[in-house]
């Protein structure tokens, strides 16, 4: 419970910051906060052509742009599993070696993955991705179900950004005509 309370008080700050690119960027500081990872790949997702972009990363060297990356998410199953179901999913050891392109094993030590859905309701959006962790080990169905709430409420942030400044441009239209 303290977890889910530390997750709240952290993404409820993301609704004061101003800037699209400087929320996305919020976000993967608070998740590598929150959590026992060294890294997180931010992507978006598009339900109609299962394509996921890359936006940005977080890892040891700082701050990166991934936006060459794009995939077609259905030939990753353990992300497009985590997008169908919206729960988070890991993987590691062989089952890291069956689920993932070899282009996300980016260093020789790394060996498990973790996909978390961020979704606008039922819909998934986005996902991050982390694959090298502060902790060795499996993670737990307790560490998942908090991993699939931090993108539940992430999702939930940027849908009440997004629907917000939907409304502002509505009402000027009205008061336009």
């Amino acid at each position: 419970m303290a977890l889910e309370s530390t997750i709240l008080d952290n993404i409820q700050n993301l609704e004061d910051v101003e800037s699209h690119e400087e929320k996305l960027y919020k976000i993967l500081e608070v998740y590598m906060n929150v959590f026992p990872v060294k890294n997180a790949h931010l992507f978006r997702y598009s339900p109609l052509g299962f394509i996921g972009e890359g936006i940005i990363a977080i890892t040891c060297h700082g701050l990166i742009h991934i936006r060459d990356i794009r995939d077609d998410i259905s030939s990753l199953p353990l992300i497009y599993s985590a997008l169908y179901e919206r729960k988070a999913k890991y993987c590691s050891g062989i089952e890291y070696l069956k689920q993932i392109n070899i282009k996300y094993i980016t260093t020789s030590n790394v060996n498990s993955f973790l996909a978390i859905p961020i979704c606008f309701g039922a819909v998934p959006i986005g996902y991050i991705c982390t694959n090298e962790f502060d902790e060795h080990g499996k993670i737990s169905d307790q560490q998942l179900s908090s991993y699939t709430q931090f993108g539940q409420h992430v999702g939930k942030t940027l849908e009440k950004t997004e629907g917000n400044g939907d409304a502002r441009l509505l009402s000027r239209r009205k008061w336009r005509s």
